[in-house]
């Protein structure tokens, strides 16, 4: 009888899933197309045989530009024990994939986890092994990225994409351990500045861990460390945080005025349940004037979480919430949190039509808002593209649109299949 009812209910969610499809559709008067081939393409090596069928749907008038084939690292070069996001391996503080480039041009693929794929010098993209935690581009051909080691230390890489060169430093600043896990450090962000230098986060610990109640310890509690660097790690000045005591530092993220945006958690990290026991809040500091303030999150929202990805347009700061330690998906939310940077108030969130979670997001230079969302109940293996609340594509079972990323009136995003051969970046345009 269980049996029959699970059944029962599976249906009814994919007859319920199928049903929103179709009215969205209808309400938006654009249908969703099967991947055709585009009229641009560009190929790696595979490693094995390509999908047999379609990967992608795409709702008009958008339609795809340019497909590339991305190749993976021979699997004897990988560096870690984990292939990254793409398999359902997520590393640190975010579920996120990152997509930079300039123009209408990707130029770099920062998948959390990992491989990064660079354009390259020449026609083909290339593949770097690396456990990804975050990253940002200091030029158009030079990329800087925190990572961890097999062993959870982080370490910072400089990549040359003009030389297809990879250069590996220590983390250079402090960095404490939380219970065996990655700590402070590569995960917390790294963010460019107009000089073409990088910021990174450290800490150092002002509160050990402790036993929990009910078994298990508690994560310490640090104040935390800001950090100048060149891409080659050179210290150029570094700065302890006294006035905050947190578990954790995310979302590093330098804004146009120069002056940094980042999230805290002010509670102590739960190592066997993976979820911070404090209240978060959004910072900001100014690394001329030393000014910080903090803004507590809204409500009860900000409770046992951290702030995964910060981004500035404008005077608004948009952000979103990561409630699992670990990042799966159960701690997702269907919203993104919007800050006032004039009037430093919070804005009303903006959150997704229908029942369903924000696994990755990025805002477009028009300030829309482009988003995949994972649909809730979904028995099928499927994700979609939104741009501002509309449906623009989705994946076909059996693949997930993993990272997006916006330039100009172009979309990229990033589409993993069962295999590593499947891995494809598309672009799409407004036709």
């Amino acid at each position: 009888m269980g049996s029959t009812m699970l059944t029962r209910q599976s249906v009814l969610r994919i007859l319920r899933w199928t049903l929103f499809l179709a009215v969205t559709a209808v309400v938006s008067g654009c249908t969703l197309v099967p991947m055709a081939p585009s009229h641009k393409s560009q190929s790696a090596p595979y490693a094995g045989s390509p999908p047999r069928r379609p990967l992608f749907y795409v709702a008009r008038p958008y339609a795809i530009d340019t497909v590339w084939r991305l190749p993976w690292p021979a699997p004897h070069e990988h560096q870690y024990p984990y292939p990254g996001a793409l398999s359902g391996h997520n590393l640190g503080l975010m579920s996120l994939a990152a997509i930079h480039g300039a123009g209408p041009q990707w130029t770099w693929i920062v998948p959390l986890g990992g491989p990064l794929w660079g354009a390259g010098s020449h026609s083909e993209p290339i593949a770097i092994a690396a456990r990804i935690a975050s990253a940002t581009p200091v030029s158009r051909t030079v990329l800087t990225a925190g990572a961890f080691t097999r062993n959870g230390t982080s370490v910072l890489l400089t990549v040359h994409g003009d030389t297809d060169t990879v250069r590996t430093i220590p983390w250079p600043v402090p960095v404490p351990k939380v219970l065996g896990e990655q700590g402070l450090g590569a995960a917390s962000g790294v963010a460019a500045t107009l000089t073409g230098h990088v910021w990174v986060a450290g800490g150092t610990v002002v509160e050990a861990p402790t036993p929990a109640s009910g078994g298990g310890m508690w994560g310490p509690l640090v104040h935390p460390i800001l950090a100048e660097v060149t891409p080659a790690g050179h210290l150029i000045r570094q700065v302890t945080l006294s006035q905050l005591v947190v578990s954790a530092v995310t979302g590093l993220t330098q804004g146009g005025d120069g002056t940094l945006w980042f999230g805290i958690n002010n509670g102590r990290y739960d190592n066997a349940d993976l979820v911070y026991d404090g209240h978060s809040s959004l910072v900001h500091w100014n690394p001329k004037t030393g000014r910080l303030a903090v803004y507590p999150l809204p409500g009860d929202v900000g409770q046992g979480v951290v702030l995964d990805q910060i981004v500035q347009r404008g005077s608004t700061i948009w952000t979103s919430l990561q409630g699992s330690g670990n990042a799966t998906n159960s701690g997702r939310q269907d919203f993104l949190l919007r800050f006032n940077t004039i009037t430093n108030t919070w804005l009303s969130p903006y959150t997704v039509p229908g029942l369903g979670t924000i696994y990755a997001w990025t805002i477009a230079p028009d300030a829309a808002v482009v988003a995949i969302v994972e649909p809730e109940h979904s028995t099928a293996t499927v994700s979609l593209l939104e741009l501002n609340s509309r449906i623009v594509a989705r994946s076909q079972r059996g693949a997930w649109i993993d990272g997006v990323g916006a330039r100009g009136s172009h979309v990229f995003v990033l589409v993993a299949g069962t295999s590593t051969a499947s891995t494809r970046l598309i672009e799409i345009t407004a036709k």
